[in-house]
């Protein structure tokens, strides 16, 4: 029996094909024939929490918010978390490196339904190999209403968020912006912050915060510079400002002028306080908050440094201070026996002194150390030392130094715990020791203890360590170069002011002034 005529022409056979294939899956994805699957949706919602449908219509949309095919989500800005379930067509690459950068540009996360087409470009160039997650769905998706399953397994792709730059800085301001604000309270409790700086508005406040919270890292700096640029407020707000706008180049200049005439008051102070309110209003110009920099035409006094400021001890002094500090201690036992033990402070308070005389250690460097960071490499024993900024600076340890952390390492039984602190406290009066670092405070109240003890008249502070390493391993010939490089120093001419030698003039060279 022949076959019945199902077409008239090969034009209506092809049209109807072109019918069938347009209404195929791969192709209608968005539709609501092949919607999303509803189950499938709330099990991913429920553990991503989704804010935007990046691809859909008014009728299958799956979040408050979503983009339609008339506002082309491939135009628009992906933020937070996303889903998309995106047209199966040739297109569908545009789509994913739409989500890949979202996710690299924006910190969104994308959670993509799609065809595990593994033998795509677009699956190698985006996805393969990448950083992106990707989950096998088991058999066959049934979309919408539709009674058979889908004909190709799916899959999803997370493309999850990186922190911007942007979300960073949000992100360290309401973690540091609180501890900021107690600590400003406790500086100037009857005013959280200037008058001048609230009457310029939410925005001028926030980035006033920013400027001591997120720019700057040091602790200390920050409170120099929170003194500085309160007192110049101070000074603005007494003169008759009341806006941050309003302050010109000439208050500055009139205030720098002042603190520079001021009796007791030595050059570098303007100099920081210039360099703290030049930082606050250049911070402030950044942010839009004002259109120009009122401090950075403004001239700072001269001050040069050639000489350091830092007492340092000589050779002699030096020793003597080490083997004044004693390392043993009597104790009577019940049997009326006088017993001798290892005073642990006093070999620690030797090991610390001798760790920066011989490293030229900064003492925040020395007390941040870990039992860890002396260690073996070879037949040398080095130090690790944490800078400032993060950085580390390894160094070999003088035979000197080796034996007196060696001394203290063993008598406190502490050489295995690698992960403690290596200069620690002792609780009370107690002889023993905590489980806490020394602090550089604590570490300043022990060496001018020990400086007084051990008979040494002149003045003694933690740098003067540093000091005497460098002073002396260049009048043993060493040369400023080393010397720098062992301090760690930027720059040499900062090694050079703890360069000392020529503060020794010698009687005979005095006496050959004659008249």
């Amino acid at each position: 029996m022949p076959r019945e005529k199902q077409y008239e022409s090969a034009a209506e056979r092809q049209r109807a094909y072109r019918a069938r294939k347009n209404e195929s899956v791969h192709f209608r994805s968005r539709s609501d024939m092949w919607a999303t699957p509803q189950d499938l949706f709330d099990e991913l919602n429920a553990e991503f929490g989704f804010t935007l449908d990046v691809c859909a219509e008014e009728y299958n949309a799956k979040c408050e918010r979503y983009f339609t095919p008339k506002q082309d989500g491939l135009k628009q800005r992906w933020e937070g978390v996303c889903w998309m379930n995106p047209p199966y067509g040739r297109g569908v690459g545009e789509w994913i490196q739409k989500a890949k950068e979202s996710a690299e540009q924006n910190g969104a996360t994308v959670v993509c339904l799609m065809p595990a087409r593994t033998d795509t470009s677009w699956w190698h160039q985006h996805i393969l190999g990448g950083e992106a997650e990707v989950r096998f769905l088991k058999g066959r998706l049934k979309f919408g209403t539709q009674e058979n399953s889908a004909p190709f397994p799916s899959v999803l792709v997370i493309f999850r968020g990186k922190e911007t730059m942007t979300q960073a800085k949000e992100r360290m301001t309401q973690e540091l912006v609180p501890a900021a604000k107690k600590a400003i309270a406790a500086a100037k409790p009857e005013n959280m912050l200037s008058p001048i700086v609230a009457a310029s508005g939410e925005s001028a406040a926030r980035r006033f915060l920013e400027y001591f919270t997120v720019t700057i890292r040091n602790k200390n700096t920050r409170r120099a510079y929170w003194r500085a640029c309160n007192a110049f407020l101070d000074y603005a707000e007494s003169k008759g400002i009341v806006d941050l706008r309003h302050v010109e180049p000439m208050l500055v200049a009139a205030y720098i002028e002042k603190r520079t005439e001021h009796t007791g008051i030595k050059p570098p102070s303007p100099k920081q306080d210039l360099a703290a309110i030049r930082g606050l209003f250049d911070y402030l110009v950044t942010g839009g908050i004002l259109p120009f920099n009122p401090a950075a035409a403004v001239k700072g006094p001269s001050y040069v440094v050639r000489r350091g400021k830092t007492p340092i001890l000589s050779k002699a002094d030096a020793k003597k201070l080490l083997e004044s500090i004693p390392l043993t201690y009597k104790v009577k036992r019940a049997d009326g026996v006088e017993e001798e033990r290892a005073d642990l402070l006093g070999l620690r308070d030797r090991a610390l002194i001798a760790l920066m005389i011989f490293t030229f250690a900064r003492v925040g460097a020395a007390t941040k150390m870990q039992v860890g960071d002396y260690y073996q490499n070879g037949k040398r024993w080095f130090v690790r030392l944490h800078e400032k900024g993060g950085k580390e600076h390894e160094l070999p340890v003088h035979h000197s130094a080796e034996e007196y952390l060696d001394a203290y390492l063993k008598a406190a039984g502490i050489e295995n715990q690698k992960k403690s602190p290596l200069f620690r406290t002792s609780p009370g009066r107690s002889r023993a020791l905590s489980e806490r670092s020394l602090t550089p405070e604590m570490a300043l109240e022990m060496v001018k203890r020990r400086a007084t003890q051990g008979g040494i008249t002149a003045p003694v502070r933690n740098h003067t360590f540093r000091g005497t390493g460098i002073t002396a391993y260049l009048e043993s010939g060493g040369t400023i170069e080393n010397a720098q490089a062992i301090a760690n120093h930027a720059d040499a001419r900062t090694t050079k002011l703890y360069d000392r030698r020529g503060d020794r003039v010698s009687l005979d060279e005095i006496e050959k002034i004659q008249l």
